[in-house]
């Protein structure tokens, strides 16, 4: 197990209702398995929210001050940020 910090925006921080949590996932998990246990942890509803049935996930994944993708293998001591997809023309 490895310990990592997320830092909440947007909706996550309104339904986990902190700004920040600490949280345990197994060594080798990438930010899809982190979204995949906060579905399981927190809320059922997070899974509308951060899956799209259409294309997945789709949120903006920030590891330790820079954008990575969410295939990206997090590591002990990891600072995560996890934004919302944007639209707009």
């Amino acid at each position: 197990m490895i310990t990592i910090n997320l830092v909440l925006r947007s909706q996550l921080k309104k339904i986990i209702g902190k700004d920040e949590i600490v949280i345990q996932i197994e060594k080798g998990s990438n930010f899809i398995a982190l979204a995949e246990g906060l579905c399981i942890k927190y809320d059922h509803t997070l899974r509308n929210i951060l899956f799209s049935e259409k294309y997945g996930f789709m949120w903006l994944c920030i590891k330790n001050r820079k954008r990575v993708l969410p295939d990206e293998i997090l590591e002990d001591g990891d600072k995560l940020i996890l934004l919302p997809p944007l639209a707009g023309g």
